[in-house]
């Protein structure tokens, strides 16, 4: 009997710590970027950021979700930093990144050279300036978020 009792012990300790520790994200999925002309702005240009994140864990919830995402050259170097928040990711699914962030400058200009994207020619027919970005020049430079157990989770929005 104190044996049973023992190895039920040791096999509720066991599932509590490989359930407590939460995978956190790594990278960015599907990162893509649109580069579009400021309307009335001389050399601005607008980028619309694209991408997500993924919640690779079965019983944890990702709540007030924020970081930095990276974009950088063939070489390493950083071009701009893209703040985001996602309010949650539930357990296997992929939060959304949809952010927008304005540049000029000698920062378009190292952008748009990694992107091989002539920003005069952009919103012409045959530049779009819609662009889907290699894994190399994305970084998910930081991120913090909460982290909940989806049962009790669920059982808040219940009440």
């Amino acid at each position: 009997m104190h044996k049973l009792y023992l190895r039920g012990i040791l096999l509720l300790a066991a599932v509590s710590l490989i359930t407590s520790c939460a995978k956190t994200p790594e990278r960015v999925i599907s990162p893509s970027v649109k580069a579009a002309v400021v309307q009335g702005e001389d050399k601005s240009w607008s980028i619309f950021f694209t991408g997500g994140i993924k919640n690779e864990n079965d019983s944890t919830a990702f709540i007030n979700i924020e970081g930095d995402i990276l974009l950088v050259n063939d070489s390493g170097d950083e071009l701009i930093s893209i703040p985001f928040k996602i309010p949650a990711i539930l357990p296997f699914e992929t939060g959304v990144i949809k952010e927008k962030i304005d540049i000029k400058g000698e920062k378009a200009e190292k952008l748009f050279s990694m992107l091989a994207v002539s920003p005069d020619k952009l919103g012409a027919p045959d530049e779009p300036g819609n662009r889907f970005l290699d894994d190399k020049n994305v970084k998910l430079d930081s991120i913090k978020f909460e982290k909940k157990d989806i049962v009790k989770l669920l059982g808040e929005k219940v009440k």
